[in-house]
């Protein structure tokens, strides 16, 4: 259910980023996700996050695609804290290599619906 009704939002997004008439500022609004957390669960879904983008929308809005941001945000120095460093480094780099902005030491003080 949850998987779905994302799914289906981030579709949304790009359909309505792709209009003629979407401002610009609106577009880059309506193309950024920001994932919360460097732990297993986030770390796993940013990367699901990013092949979804990069992967299955490439060939429906290719242009907007180059223009998504998606972002991971930890409070911590480092992503998978409870982890060895080996797998933490690794981890981080293929988050990156995958265009994942990963932004550490970074905590979340609000957060506005829209």
């Amino acid at each position: 259910e949850d998987v779905r009704r994302i799914k289906h939002t981030i579709l949304e997004n790009f359909e309505k980023a792709s209009l003629p008439r979407t401002a610009p500022s609106e577009r880059q609004r309506l193309l950024t996700f920001v994932v919360v957390g460097g732990g297993p669960s986030g770390v796993e879904f940013i990367g699901e996050l990013s092949d979804f983008i990069n992967d299955e929308l490439s060939g429906i809005y290719p242009q907007l695609v180059q223009q998504a941001e998606v972002v991971l945000l930890n409070s911590g120095a480092s992503i998978l804290g409870a982890f060895d460093e080996a797998l933490q480094s690794r981890a981080l780099e293929s988050l990156r290599s995958r265009g994942v902005q990963v932004r550490l030491n970074s905590r979340v003080t609000e957060v506005r619906s829209g």
